[in-house]
């Protein structure tokens, strides 16, 4: 697959997607907006993926919508293309690792909202610098960044400004792991691969009862995990683990 603005890659079941702007720091723009849309439905519609990473090449994931001044650069295109696009990565059934160095600013912040796994290096920024200059964040970051690390610590982050740095980040519980030595892009590949060899139903089903369930009064939310179960015991999946514990070899999962 050939694009302008991202560089990607498929092997062993894993998709590999680099932002490759790093000239503009990886701005967000409309054709960059349209090509996360046009992947992120072919990866909707994939049968045989098990992961997704995500990176950039330069030293900044993404400055957003800012121009190299900080300015805010928006129009209806971008808004509508961007939030378009983020919502259809929302709804990939398999694990996204996004692997985050720099600069994480604005919509781009919007976009690894939507990340089941964030890995990032200590040098990390995350900033929404909309309402500082007479704009509202867009993608559905009002409506995610609470979900993952609550009300009350998102509330500067959106009506101030204020950055999020790595050790902040870590302790409300939006990324997973600071990385100090090594590249955050390799160990985001390494838990790729690590999840690769899981069974790929039984992590979009629980997935899907972790998103959806959020959405659900408690006890639907329970029943949609039995649900998820049950359907799951009749699987070849299943079987296989049963299989390869008394066998005592590892399994060989093939999303059935």
């Amino acid at each position: 697959m050939k694009f302008n603005h991202l560089h990607v890659e498929m092997n062993n079941d894993i998709a590999y997607v680099l932002f490759n702007q790093s000239k503009d720091d990886n701005q967000f723009n409309v054709s960059l907006a349209q090509e996360l849309l046009y992947i992120g439905n072919y990866f909707i519609e994939s049968d045989h993926l098990k992961a997704i990473v995500v990176g950039h090449n330069g030293p900044h994931f993404s400055r957003g919508l800012l121009n190299e001044r900080g300015d805010v650069v928006v129009d209806d295109d971008i808004v509508n293309v961007a939030s378009e696009a983020i919502d259809t990565w929302s709804r990939i059934s398999f694990p996204i690792i996004m692997a985050i160095n720099g600069h994480c600013h604005s919509v781009a912040l919007s976009f690894a909202t939507i990340a089941d796994i964030r890995l990032a290096h200590d040098n990390v920024q995350f900033k929404v610098p909309e309402v500082t200059q007479g704009y509202i964040p867009i993608g559905g970051i009002t409506q995610r960044l609470p979900r993952i690390i609550g009300k009350g610590p998102s509330m500067p982050i959106l009506l101030s400004g204020k950055t999020m740095y790595a050790e902040e980040a870590l302790n409300y519980g939006f990324i997973n792991r600071i990385v100090y030595e090594g590249t955050v892009w390799e160990k985001a590949c390494k838990q790729a691969e690590q999840l690769a060899a899981m069974s790929p139903i039984s992590m979009q089903y629980t997935k899907e009862c972790i998103l959806r369930g959020g959405d659900l009064p408690f006890e639907q939310a329970l029943r949609l995990e039995i649900d998820m179960y049950m359907i799951l015991q009749s699987g070849e999946d299943r079987m296989e683990g049963v299989n390869a514990f008394l066998e005592k070899r590892d399994p060989i999962f093939k999303g059935k």
